[in-house]
């Protein structure tokens, strides 16, 4: 009887568990310093990749930050790559469409940080951007600020990435399209919210449960 009480509460604790593990957020911040240039006039572009191991099971949220200077704004395509999925990040920003050339300001995250003095200067893409699209963003080099990308859709980060695993690796790509002036990939970083997989942990909890519910049972019948 008392093991099979054991075994009733064990469920109610998974059950518990299932519906709460998932509040348990992990935020890892990396930045990484590039300093390369992003060949003028030419498809071929610029790549860089990281990759993420160890961390826990599932994304809920994907932010993404560039700093990138010179050049023009109007003349770069990018894009954020991971598990088979893409985000366009930036798309010829302040054209008249998603694939006209746009802006002939220079660079991306400028101005200051505030307290947040352990970052270089870059503008943030989220699906939460408060700063706007950052495709309707022209007429100057690009303030630090929270923008959501150049996809043309809402939630783009959501849609591509939440729920997956996120250790492997991640690309960045970038070209530069039309002939002018320079680009450099300053800097660039990722803020990936992860989340550990409920049923995992509960299922775990609800194991060790059940072996200490058998070897209580296999100690009384040894003591009867």
């Amino acid at each position: 009887m008392i093991m099979k009480k054991q075994i009733i509460l064990s469920g109610l604790m998974l059950a518990a568990l299932v519906g709460t593990a998932s509040a348990t957020i992990e935020v890892v911040n990396q930045d990484w310093s590039v300093g390369q240039t992003i060949a003028d006039n030419s498809s071929s572009g610029l790549t860089v990749s990281q990759n993420f191991t160890g961390l826990a099971d599932t994304i809920s949220e994907v932010d993404v930050r560039l700093n990138i200077s010179g050049g023009y704004n109007g003349d770069l395509y990018g894009y954020l790559t991971y598990n088979g999925q893409t985000v366009v990040l930036l798309n010829h920003v302040a054209g008249g469409s998603l694939s006209a050339y746009g802006s002939s300001a220079s660079g991306f995250g400028v101005g200051t940080l505030g307290t947040d003095t352990g970052r270089s200067e870059s503008i943030t893409l989220s699906d939460l951007g408060g700063s706007g699209a950052i495709h309707d963003v022209g007429g100057s080099p690009v303030a630090v600020g929270n923008y959501t990308p150049d996809s043309g859709s809402s939630g783009a980060f959501a849609t591509a990435f939440n729920g997956a695993n996120p250790n492997g690796t991640w690309t960045l790509f970038l070209a530069d399209l039309s002939a002018g002036n320079q680009s450099t990939l300053v800097s660039w970083g990722l803020d990936i919210s992860v989340v550990p997989e409920p049923i995992t942990y509960a299922l775990g909890i609800f194991a060790g449960l059940l072996g200490l519910s058998a070897m209580g049972s296999r100690l009384r019948k040894l003591r009867a």
